[in-house]
């Protein structure tokens, strides 16, 4: 899959080192076929002329300088003056920002509030962040710390270039952090022309040199010029042929000014040739004086770090903990295991599929669960992310919150088609727990819900993601309302279901559009509908740890009584076979076999053999679910295979149609205890009487054998490999 980032780091400074950063990560995502575009870290060119003329300092500058040194104030008026160059750039569409390497983590400059604003304005778009290659500095503000954490603690991710920023960002901003190495090591090595012949000397600027001095504790240098000797020394330390060129080549144009101070006490100290670099070199200049020289000797991490890719000696001056750290991680390292390591760890992290799970509700029900069970078995998936999106209120189905989203839904689709407008433009869902458009910044869509009150089916069909429908229910294919009320719809609402049936089909038709079946019967269904996607529709069970009942313990049965449970979703209606099961009550008389039913929508005065348990909601099921030996469905429970799952996995052994596609999900150790389908009504009258005989033999055996069997077969671990399997096919269909 091609993915598109941005790269924000000091790319635009007068420093070598930021240079290679930048192309050492462009080199990597180059090499996993990725595009990107760059922008620099604190939004300005910082690039500065050779020229290191000394400017007077005006009372005005002194002045300014004074106020800026407010850390607050300098940071408000910082944001001010950037926010709109930072939101501007974020217009386009990325699939993530990568933030660094370098120094970005650090006391001073404008680096906290670039830092914050970058991951603030990324997150309103709900564009991912990585940090990556970054190292941490020490000796922070209060109102630095508060910036830094509040930006990285909302990061996706965090690489630190040495060990010892793993522990800082810890202690000073209580974030997690991985190791990889500094993005510069994605350089390529240059092709050698010759033999490596000569010294490469980089001077530290002594600014610098006096900023860092307390965090090292060799040699103190009071003074530029016992600076200056000292590098002097160590640089004629380093020479081993009087014939071997000396090259004094700096990364920064700071850097430089004391090139040209040492190069002149260099030239009355030894005899060797000596050639000043004078300013800095373009990268790949550098790189190429590297590649033919025998030892580096600098101050300056990415000196080395270069030095180290193009097979250099190095020979470090420990300017600073940062030297000591790059020591401590890479000094024993070769390039190639650097490189290696820094592939595994962080750019298979951007390999990372972003998922969008789209569902009804996090309520229990057929698509709040299938919903749940997606999510538990794609967090199984490796290198897959997902973030979930409901349409409707969390209250339940029969909630107050329910029933005014449901009316104001219905009344805004009716009047939209009396005006003849085209109302799938927007959404109507005004309870979407997050921006409609945040879907299609993910990789892939799941989706788990495609009723008539969802997310914009226009926006699914402009969409050019791949798109996985889990589909729960037929109904939801057929255009219908829930729950069989289309006898009741008015001519306007007919319209609606009418149209929104023309769209769904519409966009299960688009190729980009994958089903995600519950049973094979759902994909025959389905298929006898849309026979052209015949490639797209893959068999997917619900993942059943993810029913509400999952961690729940059942009583115990009791051996004086078989309970059987029928569950419908409309006691009324004669076609779900709540006369037949009356009818089977009554003829079986023995005092601990006891009849029970419950129903979705519709009460039914019942009486006789039968007992009525109510409406089927959460605690409902938990009820009656502790406590049937038997699971029966007469009736349409086949379209939706939840309740009979949520029944088997607590030990019911079920009793359904042999035409069912509840069938599929029969245990196989039944077939030798008896035959769990039927198709009379004479027929189920035996095979009723062969599960009880089963339950007075085996008692428990044999309800554990049935928990057992659902628990592990669709448990979210093995409903994950199958999805592993599909997201691959997916992805290689993308090349």
């Amino acid at each position: 899959m091609t993915k598109h980032f941005l790269l924000v780091n000091e790319n635009g400074s007068d420093n070598i080192g930021d240079h290679a950063i930048n192309e050492g990560l462009k080199t990597l995502l180059s090499e996993k076929g990725y595009t990107y575009e760059s922008a620099p870290f604190s939004t300005k060119k910082q690039v500065q002329q050779a020229s290191q003329q000394k400017v007077e300092k005006s009372v005005l500058t002194k002045l300014k300088r004074s106020i800026l040194s407010i850390k607050p104030l300098f940071h408000f008026l910082w944001l001010q003056k950037n926010k709109a160059l930072i939101q501007n750039q974020l217009n386009n569409q990325y699939d993530g920002i990568i933030i660094g390497g370098g120094q970005l983590i650090l006391s001073g400059f404008a680096f906290p509030i670039a830092m914050h604003a970058w991951v603030k304005y990324a997150k309103q778009k709900n564009i991912p962040v990585y940090v990556a290659g970054v190292g941490c500095g020490e000796n922070f503000l209060p109102s630095e710390v508060k910036l830094y954490k509040k930006a990285l603690q909302q990061c996706d991710a965090i690489f630190v270039r040495e060990t010892a920023s793993i522990g800082k960002l810890k202690s000073y901003f209580n974030v997690e952090a991985e190791f990889c190495p500094d993005l510069a090591f994605g350089l390529t090595p240059l092709d050698k022309a010759q033999k490596a012949n000569g010294i490469i000397v980089g001077m530290t600027d002594y600014a610098v040199y006096q900023r860092y001095k307390n965090e090292v504790t060799d040699n103190q240098y009071d003074t530029y010029d016992s600076y200056l000797n000292a590098w002097l020394n160590k640089t004629k330390s380093l020479i081993i042929d009087s014939e071997e060129p000396i090259y004094l080549a700096s990364t920064t144009h700071k850097d430089a000014a004391c090139n040209r101070d040492l190069y002149q006490l260099l030239k009355a100290a030894v005899n060797n040739p000596i050639e000043l670099v004078d300013g800095v070199e373009s990268l790949d200049q550098y790189r190429r004086l590297l590649s033919r020289s025998r030892v580096v000797f600098s101050g300056r991490m990415h000196s080395l770090i270069l030095g180290k890719i193009e097979g250099c000696e190095l020979k470090p001056w420990v300017i600073s903990a940062k030297i000591y750290g790059f020591l401590d991680t890479y000094g024993t390292l070769e390039y190639e295991e650097i490189k290696r390591t820094f592939v595994r760890q962080f750019i298979n992290k951007l390999s990372t599929v972003s998922v969008a799970v789209i569902g009804y509700s996090d309520y229990v029900g057929g698509s709040g669960t299938g919903t749940k069970g997606l999510c538990n078995a794609l967090g199984r998936v490796d290198g897959v992310v997902c973030n979930k999106f409901f349409v409707k209120p969390s209250g339940g189905r029969n909630s107050p919150m329910q029933w005014i989203h449901d009316m104001v839904a219905k009344l805004l689709h009716v009047l939209l088609v009396i005006l003849a407008r085209d109302f799938s433009y927007r959404t109507v869902n005004i309870y979407s727990r997050l921006p409609v458009l945040d879907v299609f910044r993910h990789d892939y869509v799941f989706g788990t819900w495609i009723g008539n009150n969802t997310i914009t089916l226009k926006e699914l069909i402009r969409s050019d993601k791949h798109i996985f429908w889990r589909m729960s229910d037929e109904w939801a294919w057929l255009g219908t309302l829930h729950y069989n009320t289309t006898k009741k719809e008015t001519h306007a609402i007919k319209k609606v279901n009418n149209y929104f049936l023309e769209q769904k089909l519409r966009l299960l038709s688009k190729s980009n559009v994958h089903v995600l079946a519950p049973s094979v019967w759902l994909k025959n269904s389905l298929l006898r509908v849309l026979p052209c996607i015949q490639e797209r529709v893959h068999v997917l069970p619900n993942a059943v740890d993810s029913f509400w009942f999952y961690d729940f313990k059942p009583k115990e049965k009791s051996p004086n009584k078989i309970q059987i449970l029928l569950i419908a979703k409309d006691l009324d209606e004669p076609r779900k076979g709540f006369d037949v099961f009356e009818s089977l009550a009554a003829e079986f008389s023995s005092d601990y076999i006891q009849f029970c039913a419950v129903g979705s929508t519709k009460q039914r005065n019942v009486s006789g053999p039968v007992k009525h348990k109510g409406l089927l909601d959460k605690l409902a099921l938990r009820e009656l679910l502790s406590e049937p030996s038997i699971v029966l469905s007469i009736g349409n429970l086949d379209t939706s295979p939840n309740s009979i799952l949520e029944a088997m996995a607590v030990g019911a052994l079920p009793l359904v149609r042999k035409e069912s596609g509840i069938v599929d999900y029969l245990p196989s150790c039944l077939d030798d205890l008896y035959n769990p389908t039927f198709d009379t009504r004479g027929d189920l009258l035996v095979k009723l009487k062969g599960g009880i005989r089963a339950l007075e033999q085996k008692g428990d055996l044999v309800r554990a054998q049935v928990a057992n069997h659902i628990r592990h077969s669709y448990s979210s671990e093995n409903i994950s490999f199958e999805l592993a399997k599909i997201i691959n096919q997916v992805k290689i269909g993308e090349k």
